[in-house]
């Protein structure tokens, strides 16, 4: 009898705590949603967007950047799918939606680095990752995801910052437009040596503008 309580205690103790963090990510799941357009909108991503995730993760780490393991072997598909499924479950990446269809995703960590007259590293808000899928690129969604990244910033960090490839024309006009500084110090990473950081209490008005549309929606939606 003693041994069915402790069980049945148990049981209930396990279901509040599923609840309170499904409560937990449900609040920053609404919280992250920023509407462009009534087509157009980016959130944090959950479970069970990670099917979504897995091909262009997939395609953009094997096939363009050819990513490799410890061992020096290129990554492959499970390898990928594990990364996106920890990111989720970190609430570190982000998906731009159009149609609701995933088009394009970010990573965005807490991230140590190396910048222009600092002795020692300082904390930044680091854009990882920007994935755009190749059938909605030259829509102007990197930019609008970067955008996203600096208004969800967290207020206790004093830089945002990302690497890019020396010849990346786009992200240097990206990084012009929204106020980046290219740092003189590389990044150590060999490939993306270009290291551009933006102080975090820069905002612009017209970045709300990109991002403030309002749509009604229910909590079903979750």
């Amino acid at each position: 009898e003693i041994s069915n309580k402790y069980k049945e205690n148990l049981r209930i103790e396990q279901e509040h705590e599923e609840l309170n963090e499904k409560k937990r990510i449900g609040l920053l799941l609404l919280n992250s949603i920023k509407y462009h357009s009534p087509d157009v909108k980016i959130k944090m991503l959950v479970k069970k967007d990670a099917v979504k995730a897995y091909s262009m993760y997939q395609n953009f780490k094997i096939n363009i950047m050819k990513d490799k393991d410890e061992d020096g072997n290129i990554i492959n598909k499970d390898d990928c799918n594990d990364i996106i499924d920890d990111y989720i479950l970190k609430n570190q990446i982000y998906g731009l939606f159009e149609k609701n269809i995933l088009a394009g995703i970010m990573i965005c960590i807490n991230k140590k680095l190396n910048i222009d007259n600092y002795e020692d590293k300082v904390n930044t808000f680091y854009i990882q990752e920007i994935i755009v899928d190749e059938k909605y690129q030259g829509k102007r969604y990197g930019n609008l995801l970067i955008t996203y990244a600096i208004l969800i910033c967290p207020p206790n960090f004093e830089f945002i910052s990302f690497m890019t490839q020396e010849n990346n024309i786009q992200m240097y006009k990206i990084a012009k437009k929204l106020n980046f500084i290219k740092q003189e110090i590389k990044s150590g990473d060999e490939h993306s040596p270009i290291l551009f950081i933006r102080i975090n209490n820069l905002i612009d008005r017209k970045l709300f503008i990109q991002l403030n549309y309002s749509k009604n929606f229910s909590s079903n939606y979750i």
